[in-house]
């Protein structure tokens, strides 16, 4: 492999790492999961937005994916 392809994949690493951060702290943010009491009907609001916490976990997880398959083929490199 070559030192292009190397820095690419760091590149991409870096930007699967900032991306998947960004998200996750955006999801606790927006959907107040750093508290740890609640009301009753934060309770129910929080129940309400679960189909949105879902697709923004789902996107969370194809970066973490993202950063595990960039990760081997660092390994895989540098083992060369």
């Amino acid at each position: 492999m070559n030192e292009l392809n190397r820095e690419t994949l760091f590149i991409n690493l870096e930007f699967n790492l900032d991306k998947a951060q960004y998200i996750a702290n955006k999801i606790i943010e927006t959907y107040g999961l750093d508290f740890e009491s609640t009301s009753e009907l934060e309770d129910q609001i929080f129940a309400s937005k679960r189909w949105e916490i879902g697709i923004e976990m789902e996107i969370l997880t194809d970066y973490i994916k993202n950063i595990r398959t960039n990760y081997d083929s660092i390994r895989k490199a540098v083992a060369l």
